[in-house]
């Protein structure tokens, strides 16, 4: 079976996106690799125990925080570098929540547009 990517991921690594998770009493410092409509890629250098589904603050640019909810999909261990990467897929229980997150998501998508563009 062939997976073919729903929806595009957009790199975090230069807008300083910081997670919060809400239920766990240890504070754990992961970074957020990537986003995208469905879900987000975390890397970290310790072991998450984390629940079957995961509450979090998600907040860019020192800015507005979306609370999110998100079950794993996927973990891997990249031995080169010795951290954990885990693939979060999102929950989203209220429509509301969902189209704020999508707001987000059009707004990266576009701004990933406006350059792709300009190198054009």
């Amino acid at each position: 079976m062939i997976y073919h990517r729903i929806f595009p991921r957009y790199s975090t690594k230069k807008i300083n996106a910081k997670i919060t998770f809400l239920n766990f009493q240890t504070e754990f410092t992961v970074d957020v690799e990537n986003i995208s409509l469905g879900g987000l890629q975390l890397r970290g250098h310790q072991e998450i125990p984390f629940p079957e589904k995961v509450s979090m603050t998600l907040n860019f640019l020192n800015r507005e925080a979306y609370q999110l909810e998100a079950k794993v999909v996927w973990t891997n261990f990249n031995r080169e570098e010795k951290q954990k990467m885990y693939g979060l897929e999102f929950i989203f229980n209220e429509a509301e929540d969902f189209q704020k997150w999508l707001i987000l998501i059009r707004a990266f998508h576009l701004l990933k547009r406006k350059k792709q563009n300009a190198s054009t």
